[in-house]
């Protein structure tokens, strides 16, 4: 997904033919060899939003959009994928519906709430509000945080469809930081993840160009 010129269509290193590679924009310039580039005003409701949440709602909730599909992995704009993705669910997907990686630098949500306020990430009030919500609501600090730029979803669990819509909810009412809220949708609706062992900022399946 590109959108708002933010980052720059790298074509995939390894092309798998079993799978359909497609692109959401927002730009009337994007063209792909590969990539299937379609507009997201064309596909998606997406009035009201500002650049961040229509990225957001794409990311949360467009799967829902794919039903000819078994599932899709979802990756961020600032992804590169260097490697064949069907061996990265065989190997790490297990149980769950929805396959996440480790975040590199944060271990919990409380943690990575620092770093967003320390940064300058969002807004302070919202973002403390937010969190203050969390914690008289009883979140626990025991969910482990995920890096949200690569999501491997199964189309047909409807539990997974009610976290993943509680999820938007949060980003739309709260803050545009997606995985400050993710965690807790998972524990509000009482969904266990899968989790990778490896990191978004390299592996050889792929590898996220870094930015805020």
């Amino acid at each position: 997904m590109i959108t708002g010129n933010y980052d720059q269509l790298a074509e995939p290193q390894f092309v798998n033919p079993e799978l359909d590679y497609i692109c959401f924009t927002d730009s009337k310039e994007l063209t792909s060899s590969i990539w299937k580039i379609i507009q997201i005003d064309e596909f998606f409701d997406i009035k009201g939003l500002d650049n961040v949440r229509m990225a957001r709602y794409v990311k949360i909730i467009g799967y829902q959009f794919l039903r000819g599909y078994n599932y899709s992995v979802y990756v961020d704009g600032k992804v590169h994928i260097l490697g064949n993705m069907l061996n990265y669910i065989e190997k790490y997907a297990k149980s769950s519906s929805l396959l996440c990686c480790s975040h590199y630098g944060v271990h919990s949500l409380y943690e990575e709430v620092e770093v967003v306020i320390q940064k300058g990430l969002d807004d302070i009030t919202i973002v403390e509000n937010q969190m203050k919500k969390y914690r008289e609501e009883g979140f626990p600090e025991t969910y482990q945080q995920i890096d949200s730029t690569c999501l491997v979803r199964n189309h047909f669990d409807k539990k997974l469809d009610e976290v993943m819509k509680l999820w938007w909810l949060e980003v739309k009412n709260g803050s545009k930081r997606d995985q400050l809220s993710f965690t807790y949708a998972c524990w509000k609706k009482e969904y266990t993840y899968d989790i990778s062992d490896i990191f978004t900022v390299k592996n050889s399946y792929f590898m996220c160009i870094s930015h805020e």
